[in-house]
């Protein structure tokens, strides 16, 4: 549950790993959720095919989870994954994993009784951060942060404080939420808004022949 002390300055703030900053273009991204330690270790199970091979299809298990945190139990979700996929299968598998535990994980921090005691759950800011820290993970090499336009802490408590905490705003989906802002020339909202181009390269892959859900008996292991 992200305070209005955890707001630090923006452009000063782009490699960071804590804290909180608003942003132009992707409205308020958490740093620790930005981070890409997790997605890293799912990607490398996928391109390092990774895991106990099914008896029965062409491929093996991946486990992701996206840990506990004092306030929510965790989310944990095992795959059957096809061998052989291309780096492109291979990057919208692993969103389309990434996005389904991520939104579970959200999905248990909003419900009793997590959600009674944190309003952190679809938070505005939890699901772009997530997205982030995906691509810094899977396409490294470019600044997604400061991509996204990053305000000073001044301008960022200038948000905050007109437009209430970052919690008091639910984002159900993939995207963002643009508040009015000096700093962006922006006069109008909150709104939702679609992902900026550079967030939207990679499109999640639908279960099927390529991925689903890892059942031991449908793999043959006992």
């Amino acid at each position: 549950m992200l305070k209005r002390t955890d707001i630090v300055d923006g452009p000063n703030s782009v490699f960071k790993d804590y804290g909180l900053i608003y942003t132009c273009l992707c409205g308020w991204i958490d740093l620790a959720q930005a981070r890409p330690i997790t997605i890293r270790n799912l990607w490398s199970k996928l391109v390092g095919e990774a895991g106990i091979r099914s008896l029965k299809h062409p491929g093996f298990k991946v486990q992701y989870s996206q840990p506990p945190s004092r306030h929510t139990k965790g989310a944990t979700k095992n795959y059957y994954v096809r061998s052989g996929l291309s780096s492109a299968e291979r990057e919208s598998v692993t969103l389309a994993i990434y996005m389904e535990v991520a939104y579970g994980f959200q999905t248990v921090q909003s419900e009793f009784p997590y959600g009674w005691t944190a309003d952190s759950g679809f938070s505005a800011e939890n699901l772009v951060s997530n997205i982030i820290g995906f691509y810094r993970a899977v396409r490294p090499g470019r600044d997604y942060i400061s991509m996204c336009r990053p305000v000073s802490k001044e301008d960022a408590l200038e948000v905050w404080d007109t437009q209430n905490k970052v919690g008091k705003k639910r984002s159900r989906f993939f995207g963002t939420y643009i508040y009015p802002s000096i700093a962006c020339g922006i006069g109008s909202g909150p709104m939702s808004a679609p992902l900026p181009n550079f967030l939207t390269g990679i499109t999640p892959a639908n279960k099927g022949p390529y991925f689903h859900r890892w059942n031991d008996r449908e793999e043959g292991i006992s």
